[in-house]
């Protein structure tokens, strides 16, 4: 399961450097040719130390999956372990392209909210940021009471034109709510956000909203994940369950 998902990374990494370089970004597209997979002792972070960190060269890239075998208390301490997996790479060889994503014990990606996203490193800026920091997106937090929000910029890959913009929203209960409660949200985050003229999806989740890692999406009664689209063109707000 670990090496099917990892060729699924290896694959989209190729793509996003493709992508990179056409844009104009310093990341070269590099060979295909791979060194062998590696696997580094994970180190303790904060007392956690159950993860794997698996490394291999693609061309130009050092391409970095680290794997939680069960996931840490807090998404602080899971954003820390990514980001020591990066500088001990960036200390063995500064002069290498770094992607880094983490992923579940199953080998399924880990939610970007619950770690901070993929890191990436350049050695011509030094710097290890988010992707989203590379694409210059933002997000905004804040705490409604009843439920806490974030809204988080999006955008296609650099490589697609037209360039299509939009906004995710996450609302979080600390229960679970009622489908009153996720009605009255939903429509209140998008009316804040229709002047923006941009679509929005709406994702409903559950959680403690100081840890990130405690954030679950909640299924609706057809056993689909809670989410919610607004169309800015139309003015048309779909939910992918019936919440009448």
């Amino acid at each position: 399961m670990k090496r099917a998902c990892y060729s699924l990374f290896v694959a989209a990494t190729l793509a996003w450097l493709l992508s990179c370089s056409s844009s104009g970004n310093t990341f070269n597209d590099g060979a295909t040719i791979q060194t062998p997979l590696t696997t580094d002792n994970p180190r303790p972070v904060q007392g956690f130390d159950d993860y794997s960190v698996n490394v291999e060269r693609i061309g130009t890239l050092t391409v970095c999956q680290v794997f939680f075998n069960s996931l840490p208390p807090t998404s602080d301490i899971a954003a820390e372990v990514v980001r020591n997996a990066v500088v001990m790479l960036v200390t063995k060889d500064g002069s290498r392209e770094i992607l880094a994503k983490a992923f579940n014990a199953s080998g399924d990606a880990l939610p970007k909210t619950q770690y901070g996203g993929e890191l990436t490193y350049n050695p011509s800026d030094g710097q290890i940021l988010t992707m989203d920091e590379r694409l210059g997106l933002q997000a905004t937090e804040r705490d409604e009471g009843t439920y806490y929000v974030r809204v988080e910029d999006s955008r296609t890959a650099r490589s697609i034109r037209p360039v299509r913009k939009w906004y995710n929203a996450s609302i979080v209960f600390p229960n679970d709510p009622s489908g009153t409660e996720v009605n009255a949200a939903v429509l209140k985050e998008i009316e804040k956000l229709k002047p923006r003229g941009l679509d929005v999806n709406v994702y409903i989740y559950t959680g403690n909203k100081f840890n990130k890692i405690t954030w679950k999406q909640i299924k609706a009664p057809n056993d689909n994940f809670m989410v919610v689209t607004y169309v800015a063109t139309t003015g048309e707000i779909s939910p992918n369950w019936n919440w009448d």
